[in-house]
């Protein structure tokens, strides 16, 4: 290979790094200060390819008590928010899972109530984006029998979950 044609090659190479990385920069930079439009950005273009790929598959995890991990990761500490610790000072015994906004019949549900409700076990893997996964026995009340008693008016499509963590929050898309 002739020496002009390595020059050209390793500079073009360099070029397209520099422009790679400028682009991870801008991106990330815009990304930090615009969350909710990357995430809706994003959501438009990811939804409908996740919704025709994945819809009607169904989770073929088949996990054993045996597969637990005995290791779960925690990421974090516990909430640090007058409320949250009001709440844990009497055992969350005025605690209440809110339901409301584009329900039909919003509802206020304390602890003793959701354990008056059906319950599910499952033994799960999770891959945590922090590069770590565990298998885990889960157990709680279905979402499924949440939204039962409270119900969606034809225009909701996400679920909004809020926590005690400071500006936390994850969403969940309906089937609708």
């Amino acid at each position: 290979m002739a020496t002009n044609d390595y020059h050209f090659i390793t500079h073009f190479a360099l070029i397209a790094l520099l422009f790679v990385f400028l682009i991870y920069a801008l991106t990330s930079w815009y990304s930090l200060r615009h969350k909710r439009q990357v995430q809706d950005g994003l959501g438009a273009i990811v939804d409908p390819i996740r919704a025709g790929l994945l819809h009607h598959i169904t989770s073929r995890q088949d996990y054993k008590q045996s597969d637990i991990t005995d290791y779960f990761w925690v990421n974090g500490g516990p909430p640090i928010s007058d409320e949250f610790k009001r709440l844990q000072e009497h055992n969350f015994a005025d605690w209440k899972l809110e339901v409301y906004g584009l329900a039909i019949n919003p509802v206020h549900l304390s602890l003793d109530d959701l354990r008056k409700l059906p319950k599910q076990t499952q033994i799960t893997k999770h891959n945590c984006i922090q590069g770590w996964s565990g298998v885990a026995e889960w157990k709680g009340v279905p979402l499924s029998e949440v939204l039962k008693l409270c119900g969606a008016l034809p225009g909701a499509k996400y679920l909004v979950f809020t926590s005690y963590q400071h500006g936390m929050q994850s969403y969940y898309k309906t089937d609708k």
